[in-house]
């Protein structure tokens, strides 16, 4: 089990670990894992830099679209730069690309990754997966950072997870919806004992505790307090009473 030192805040009052009686569950059928990721911040920089970065990433199956699309202004003219990133397991910023302003002082960067094969515009490796870009940071030719965004404090966000978490004869899955408005996770499980305890564990904070139905059937659901907690969430546990893991996942 992957956990990491940073909890996420939970809601007391959102929290709930509901039994579903059987006439009330719907079907757990997993399908097609699906991880939709949109994340939208500002640069900002103490000498009038400033800007917007767009990350997306789309996997359905085997297709997985990603894209970054960075706009910057206030820079010097006709100068090269080298934009840093760092990402969710290592906040060390790492050189991502180099590129150069305009007459104006001003650059646009779309790098892609389409599953189409070449593309000039290439994403880099390093900001692959675009999910886990948390930061960027753009370098002059002296090394000075000129400007600044940070994914994890975003102006838009769309983060939706759906997950197969099943395993031997246990059914599950994993949903997430997420703005920087609000974020709700559920967790969905047949085939477990009867009349059980079982605790849902984000990270390293256990989110609730409740009993399976007669059948087995459970259903976890939380509301986090801080929407965007959902960009330092790793970890999705369930665990029994004897802190066994019975289903878990490692995100995004």
């Amino acid at each position: 089990m992957l956990m990491t030192n940073k909890s996420i805040l939970l809601g007391t009052v959102a929290t709930t670990l509901l039994a579903l009686a059987s006439t009330a569950t719907t079907s757990l059928a997993a399908g097609t894992d699906i991880l939709h990721f949109s994340d939208r911040a500002n640069f900002s920089g103490d000498g009038g830099a400033s800007g917007t970065v767009f990350a997306r990433e789309n996997k359905q199956g085997k297709a997985d679209n990603q894209s970054v699309s960075i706009s910057l202004k206030g820079l010097d003219t006709n100068a090269p730069y080298t934009l840093l990133i760092s990402t969710v397991d290592d906040t060390n910023l790492v050189s991502a690309t180099d590129f150069t302003t305009d007459k104006r002082g001003k650059a646009s960067l779309t790098l892609k990754k389409t599953g189409k094969g070449n593309n000039k515009n290439a994403l880099p490796d390093v900001m692959q997966p675009v999910a886990e870009l948390r930061s960027f940071a753009v370098v002059n030719a002296d090394t000075q950072t000129v400007a600044t965004a940070d994914l994890t404090a975003p102006t838009q966000l769309q983060y939706q997870i759906k997950r197969d978490l099943s395993t031997n004869d246990i059914t599950a899955t994993l949903r997430i919806q997420a703005t920087t408005k609000k974020t709700k996770l559920r967790v969905s499980a047949r085939g477990l004992p009867a009349a059980s305890d079982f605790s849902l564990v984000l990270n390293d904070a256990v989110a609730a505790t409740d009993t399976t139905d007669s059948h087995g059937k459970l259903e976890m659901a939380t509301e986090l307090v801080n929407p965007n907690d959902i960009l330092d969430l790793r970890s999705v546990v369930v665990m029994d009473t004897s802190s066994n893991v019975v289903l878990s996942t490692t995100l995004p």
